[in-house]
């Protein structure tokens, strides 16, 4: 933030548009206005019984960590503590959406890995107990298919670690054409223009949950397209 404000930018905190402050207003107040909301509201695991006591948000759980990092709160308050183990996958090791640094990481870190494996539901009463999942055969075709061989990884302590999607409630406030998914449709003239004169998008909002670099470059040429 310190390095966007000693460039010049004004941020103005705690405000939604939408509901604290308009498209329109800000189409009055400025020239043109650029969307770079992302992709805020995680997944859910979709499978029975993933609201239970135990089940953990991975965007949330990185929130904690960096507030433990920031010295806000003591480690002992993160959601999940050395002991916590296992994360299950249900396609190959080289399906995985990551980069291999990313995922070198994570087994030098002490992550095991189980491939083939899809969740099918949340094992516990009053707190997690483990994760029920199918085992899966990926055919010669890359498609995936169940075999009806079950399991249970015990655990006390499951991380959602599926991604993102749109906030729609935020995407309809902006009124700009998007799929039904949420994401912002742009044009390549001028670069990230939206179907509303003047207000442009960009980032996983528009492209869907990528890189980071992917992000900024986009962000680069919808400036140029702005200017």
């Amino acid at each position: 933030a310190q390095a966007l404000t000693a460039m010049g930018v004004t941020i103005e905190y705690n405000v939604k548009i939408g509901v604290d402050k308009s498209l329109d207003e800000l189409q009055r107040d400025f020239d043109a206005v650029f969307i770079a909301i992302g992709t805020m509201n995680a997944w859910n695991l979709g499978v029975d019984n993933d609201t239970i006591d135990g089940v953990v948000d991975a965007e949330q759980f990185l929130r904690d960590v960096q507030r433990v990092q920031t010295g806000e709160v003591e480690l002992a308050d993160l959601p999940v503590q050395k002991g916590d183990q296992v994360i299950v996958y249900r396609r190959a090791e080289k399906n995985m959406k990551c980069l291999p640094s990313e995922y070198e990481e994570a087994k030098a870190d002490g992550v095991q890995f189980q491939f083939y494996s899809a969740p099918k539901a949340v094992v516990g009463t009053d707190h997690v107990e483990g994760l029920k999942y199918e085992k899966q055969q990926i055919l010669e075709d890359a498609t995936m298919v169940p075999t009806g061989e079950f399991g249970v990884v015990p655990a006390n302590k499951i991380i959602a670690a599926i991604g993102n999607k749109p906030e729609l409630s935020v995407v309809k406030a902006l009124g700009v054409d998007a799929n039904d998914d949420g994401y912002i449709a742009v044009k390549d003239m001028p670069y990230g223009l939206t179907s509303k004169e003047g207000v442009f998008a960009a980032g996983d909002i528009v492209h869907k949950p990528q890189t980071v670099v992917l992000a900024m470059r986009e962000g680069r040429k919808t400036a140029e397209g702005i200017d």
